[in-house]
């Protein structure tokens, strides 16, 4: 607002577009997200939680083809919320 109420019109259109291309990023992120995690399908889910401890921040990892540090960015920004 400072840069519109400055007459800093293209300075202020920057901010919004940098705005949009952030946003576009999330968007994508969070359908990379749904992607991985349909993968495993409940199916799956529900069998190893019977039969077994849930799947390590590795073992989840290697099994969406996954880096770990992917998957502890995404439980820090809220995407993903381990169970235990």
């Amino acid at each position: 607002m400072h840069a519109v109420t400055g007459g800093q019109l293209g300075e202020a259109l920057e901010y919004v577009a940098d705005g949009h291309t952030l946003l576009a990023r999330d968007r994508n992120t969070l359908r990379t997200v749904e992607a991985a995690l349909s993968h495993l399908g409940a199916d799956t889910l529900d069998t190893a939680a019977s039969t077994r401890a849930p799947y390590s921040i590795g073992e989840l990892a290697r099994h969406l083809g996954l880096n770990p540090a992917t998957l502890r960015t995404w439980e820090r920004a809220g995407v993903l919320t381990p169970t235990m």
